[in-house]
């Protein structure tokens, strides 16, 4: 009689129930034991198994695993030439999240750090390759070149620099997993941030989230961030003092009317939209004209979270102010109507916002309502306009038009 297989899971439990030293059945397993567990259960299978599919399940388990964790590099422009090397060749490599803390440099010092800045630079270019590479499948792609190829010398040593780097980039996905970077923190001192990061924006193409602390009064071109990220999700823009945006927020294809991007965005889904993916929005004491701030939410018909504190507005350029009027918004009007109203409604509030607001205009209480209208998954809201009280009358309304919303409407 031919002998009876046993199943690892039986040879387990029989194990179980009649050695002494068996584990604990009754009590919670810590992860940490997870391997010795492995170990007893794989003592049990064939060699042939073990072989064929243990050990790459165990692989596989181990690269979702450590896929979860999102890892970090720190860089900070005070970093001596040691602890860069460590940033760059150990940490940029596997992170998914980077902080970057900027100090106070003067000239001379700044120059000197220069090629640090280049270092970094070069690693999150590699890094974005890699991760390229990998997304087309071309992770293990072979350059083969005519080695008797005589033609110009140029074209020759593009070649072999070409196949140099197909060969650097194989042996580091040996070493490590490509990953894509997908937050930017920034802290310090940023004088300026088109001076200083703007020629990393190719090599942050993967970006989702992006957020920024700076001590001192800083421009930011948002319309370049945003074609340069198109899979941004979270936005945060924090300074302690002044942020300013010298071009609008978007800024469309020549051969795109400027003011039809919010078809435009919707119509381009995912490859061509900056914003379609965007789901937090928020912004803290910035210079912008709010006509253009309405329209980029037009754009952004997936915005779950506005957060707008400290708002001040840019009245340069701006027009005659004596020809304006405030327009009320009345519940009998059309969504048409409140939408083509909205923009006269917040170009008026720019130009008043900076100390120049007359009391005797009336005060547009229904501000919030023609924004609502354009961010139908808007779940959480936050107003706080400098120099100007801003009230809601009827906060229930303001639920009526927006069913998303979640938490209370705040205006300070």
């Amino acid at each position: 009689m031919a002998e009876q297989s046993t199943t690892p899971d039986q040879a387990l439990c029989y194990k179980n129930n009649n050695n002494d030293d068996a584990l604990p059945q009754r009590r919670n397993t810590s992860p940490l034991e997870i391997p010795e567990l492995l170990d007893r259960i794989f003592s049990y299978v064939d060699e042939a198994t073990l072989a064929l599919s243990v050990i790459s399940v165990c692989r596989h388990w181990f690269q979702v695993g450590r896929g979860r964790v999102v890892r970090k590099a720190v860089y900070n422009t005070d970093m001596t030439d040691e602890e860069l090397e460590v940033v760059v060749m150990k940490q940029l490599p596997v992170a998914r999240r980077l902080y970057w803390f900027t100090h106070l440099m003067s000239g001379k010092e700044a120059t000197r750090r220069l090629p640090q800045r280049a270092k970094v630079a070069e690693a999150l270019e590699v890094k974005h390759r890699l991760w390229e590479k990998v997304l087309a499948g071309k992770e293990d792609e072979v350059v083969d070149h005519d080695k008797n190829y005589t033609g110009d010398d140029n074209r020759k040593q593009e070649q072999e620099q070409e196949q140099e780097e197909v060969k650097g980039d194989r042996l580091r996905l040996l070493f490590f997993p490509a990953t894509s970077l997908q937050e930017l923190i920034l802290a310090g001192k940023f004088m300026g941030f088109d001076s200083q990061l703007v020629h990393l924006l190719p090599f942050l193409s993967h970006l989702t989230v992006l957020r920024m602390e700076t001590d001192l009064d800083c421009g930011i071109r948002l319309n370049t961030v945003f074609r340069a990220c198109p899979y941004l999700q979270e936005v945060a823009l924090r300074p302690k003092s002044s942020l300013w945006n010298p071009d609008p927020f978007l800024e469309s294809d020549d051969d795109v009317d400027p003011e039809a991007w919010s078809e435009f965005s919707v119509v381009r889904d995912g490859g061509g939209s900056p914003l379609v993916h965007l789901r937090v929005f928020e912004l803290e004491c910035y210079y912008v004209r709010l006509r253009t701030l309405l329209d980029f939410l037009s754009a952004a018909p997936r915005l779950e979270d506005l957060r707008i504190v400290r708002l001040r507005a840019s009245v340069a350029g701006d027009e005659d102010l004596n020809d304006l009027e405030v327009h009320y918004v009345t519940e009998e009007e059309t969504t048409e109507d409140l939408l083509v109203k909205a923009a006269e409604i917040l170009e008026t509030l720019c130009r008043h916002l900076e100390g120049t607001y007359n009391s005797a205009l009336p005060q547009p209480q229904s501000l919030p309502l023609p924004l609502l209208l354009l961010l139908p998954v808007l779940k959480n809201l936050h107003l706080s306009v400098e120099t100007l009280n801003l009230e809601v009358t009827n906060p229930q309304r303001l639920f009526r038009l927006c069913p998303a919303l979640q938490s209370s409407v705040s205006t300070d």
